[in-house]
């Protein structure tokens, strides 16, 4: 048995929303107990989403391999071939959960099978749920509970991070996550007569624009702020009347040179110039955070470079995950995986080939000399 047959074995696990972890459990487990050394393990339950901890070699500083198993919704309509069946089909897996990122967790978890055969030092795979939902019935509880345990060296995710072929991208970081609510407030009137009126459709309108092309302070080591609108919603009840609300949620990813209560300013005097109010919430703010630990790129980079002869790029390109726990609590953090072919949406797939290279690039990180 290798990661492919556990990267088959865990797509027909339906895990959208976490559940079904006990199953994912079970799988890793008895794939440990065939292919591995000795280890130890315990389950983490958390307000109902099955986690694994996996430790294997002596105490002392641990090298971390940390991978989720909950996956996004999909449906037949769209997709080729049942999502929740795996289909191997011209070098490629194809199912839900493929890219993002049950291959990953199968190479982890071959890789540190493989490891824990003959130990050069402390290593330690968490299997966790709910990063699909923000990780905070997973690994952010459960970094807690490690650190209080266990010297944590060094950490890597094996999430999709790959663009164009396997090894040119690496994430070293991530902006921030800024999640805001804007309740547009205007002066309600008949259409027949917009002067008399203020109509926050239009400052919405504006507002969503201008977002678009703002300039936000930068810093250079950090790909630069975006600001999406997701949501936008207003109803006066009847087509020739003015509404007096308009209601919008934003999506802010912020470079670290830009404060998020400098955001919430912005779009308060911009709504304000259109003669309309609003009030701002914020619904979620999760700091960026970038590593800074050199040495550890340098080692990913050789061991990538060996394996498929490119020189890989670190960025901050993408969206939040786990790895922001990590990375709050200063622990060096790098992010590495497949190509993101069909991630969260129809006929998502992996390559057969790139999951084989991945698991050996994870295995040698693991036991580099300079690891830990």
């Amino acid at each position: 048995m290798d990661a492919i047959d556990l990267l088959k074995e865990m797509v027909r696990v339906n895990t959208v929303d976490s559940r079904n972890g006990d199953r994912i459990i079970k799988l890793v487990l008895g794939y440990l107990a065939k292919e591995g050394g000795a280890f130890t393990h315990e389950r983490v339950s958390i307000d109902g989403v099955k986690n694994l901890i996996v430790y294997t070699g002596k105490k002392g500083p641990a090298f971390v391999l940390n991978g989720h198993y909950d996956v996004v919704p999909a449906t037949r309509d769209g997709w080729a071939t049942n999502p929740f069946e795996p289909v191997e089909r011209g070098g490629f897996i194809y199912g839900r959960g493929t890219t993002d990122m049950k291959s990953g967790l199968a190479a982890q978890v071959s890789a540190f099978a493989r490891y824990s055969r003959n130990p050069r030092g402390r290593a330690i795979l968490m299997v966790v749920g709910d990063e699909e939902k923000g990780g905070f019935r997973g690994t952010g509880p459960l970094v807690e509970r490690l650190a209080n345990k266990e010297k944590i060296a060094r950490l890597l995710i094996a999430e999709p991070t790959s663009q164009n072929v396997l090894g040119d991208i690496s994430k070293k970081g991530c902006r921030g996550v800024l999640w805001l609510n804007v309740a547009i407030k205007g002066v309600p009137g008949h259409a027949s007569r917009p002067l008399q009126a203020k109509n926050p459709i239009e400052a919405a309108a504006g507002l969503i624009t201008y977002l678009r092309t703002a300039k936000f302070p930068e810093k250079s080591n950090m790909v630069p702020t975006t600001a999406i609108t997701t949501y936008v919603h207003s109803d006066s009840g009847a087509t020739n009347v003015i509404p007096e609300l308009a209601e919008l949620n934003i999506d802010v990813r912020y470079n670290h040179g830009t404060k998020p209560a400098n955001v919430v300013k912005m779009i308060e005097r911009f709504i304000a110039k259109t003669g309309c109010r609003a009030t701002v919430k914020i619904l979620e703010d999760s700091p960026y955070f970038i590593n800074k630990d050199k040495g550890f790129e340098r080692i990913v980079a050789k061991v990538v470079k060996r394996h498929t002869g490119r020189r890989i790029k670190f960025t901050t390109v993408g969206g939040s995950s786990d790895a922001r726990f990590f990375s709050y609590k200063g622990i060096p953090v790098l992010e590495f995986g497949t190509r993101m072919e069909g991630m969260h949406g129809n006929n998502e797939r992996v390559s057969i080939d790139d999951v084989r290279t991945l698991e050996r690039i994870i295995y040698d990180v693991m036991t580099s000399e300079r690891a830990r």
